[in-house]
């Protein structure tokens, strides 16, 4: 009995992580044109990487999709806010 509530109690904190920079399928759904940066890393956390491309911010997030396939979901910035978005495979 111990052993199976250890293990159910280890089950709903795994269930809890998540690795900085990715997002979950539905995530890309909360972003829009116009947003802050500040409101974008608020919905969705922080990016796991940060590039430049000419005058835009890229915000690079790996997107978690079922059975292992993940893509790509970067956000671009200028000026402060969200100029477009995309989701791409890997």
């Amino acid at each position: 009995m111990k052993r199976l509530i250890l293990l159910i109690s280890l089950a709903v904190l795994l269930a809890g992580c998540t690795t900085p920079g990715h997002v979950h399928e539905g995530d890309p759904a909360k972003i829009t044109v116009g947003m802050t940066r500040d409101e974008v890393v608020r919905k969705i956390g922080k990016p796991e990487t940060v590039t430049t491309e000419g005058d835009a911010e890229i915000l690079g997030y790996t997107l978690e999709r079922p059975w292992w396939q993940t893509g790509r979901f970067r956000v671009r910035i200028v000026n402060g806010k969200v100029q477009s978005y995309e989701i791409t495979d890997r």
